[in-house]
């Protein structure tokens, strides 16, 4: 019983910091350029900008994260 306290504890944790939002979206959008990679279409210039930008801003959140705990 603690520990399923503990783990809604931390989900809801995670949803107030945009943790699992931001994670399902670099996901989505990782997923759509590597479908449409691995189908062999050419993925459009907009997508790759939006990858890109959505992938270093997960990360840059992350790394900036980690910093202030550090």
């Amino acid at each position: 019983m603690y520990k399923a306290k503990q783990v809604k504890a931390k989900f809801l944790e995670l949803l107030e910091s945009s943790t699992i939002t931001q994670s399902y979206i670099t996901m989505c959008v990782i997923t759509t350029a590597c479908v449409m990679w691995g189908m062999g279409m050419e993925i459009p210039e907009g997508l790759q900008a939006v990858v890109l930008m959505v992938v270093g801003f997960f990360f840059g959140t992350k790394a900036a994260l980690l910093s202030k705990k550090g």
